[in-house]
């Protein structure tokens, strides 16, 4: 009888760590998205025809929607994990469409939705370690490792856009 609780507690534990490491690529990879498109603005800006200021809207678009929303509560009210599962998906669904985007208007519209989905999980990941890992050791343990997950981008740092200048573009 003990046997089976302690290889039933060890795939509990197993699935809770692999559950902490998807948490932990999650976050990188919605920052790593804003970098990319830092430094595709100069191709965003002459592919679609941007001027410098409407330019601006592609970036702006995504951080109204990233600081606006307050997905933790609807993470209490539905569950965290569903929250964070339909914030990949609208992240996904949403860089697809930017990808795509063959208009300004779409280009802004789709880094908006995109802003959403970055902005869900950010607003469940916390409370979802700390569901996982209820005892103090472990959860100190499992924050130090989402600390380093988030501390890898940020000290990664944003890639600045490539300068160019008049010699360095092609002439068609």
């Amino acid at each position: 009888m003990f046997a089976n609780v302690t290889t039933e507690r060890k795939v509990t534990d197993r699935n809770r760590w692999i559950a902490l490491y998807v948490l932990c690529v999650g976050m990188p990879m919605i920052v790593l998205d804003v970098t990319v498109v830092d430094v595709a603005l100069p191709s965003i800006q002459d592919d679609l025809d941007f001027s410098q200021s409407s330019l601006a809207w592609v970036v702006s678009a995504h951080l109204i929607a990233f600081g606006s929303l307050l997905a933790g509560r609807l993470g209490e009210l539905i569950s965290r994990r569903d929250v964070f599962l339909a914030a990949l998906g609208v992240f996904t669904v949403a860089s697809l469409l930017c990808g795509v985007a063959q208009s300004q208007e779409v280009l802004v519209a789709a880094h908006f939705v995109q802003g959403v989905g970055g902005a869900m999980p950010s607003a469940v990941i916390l409370g979802m370690i700390v569901t996982m890992f209820p005892e103090p050791r472990e959860r100190a343990k499992a924050a130090r490792g989402g600390g380093q997950g988030r501390a890898s981008t940020r000290v990664s740092g944003r890639i600045p856009p490539p300068q160019q200048n008049e010699t360095s573009r092609t002439v068609t």
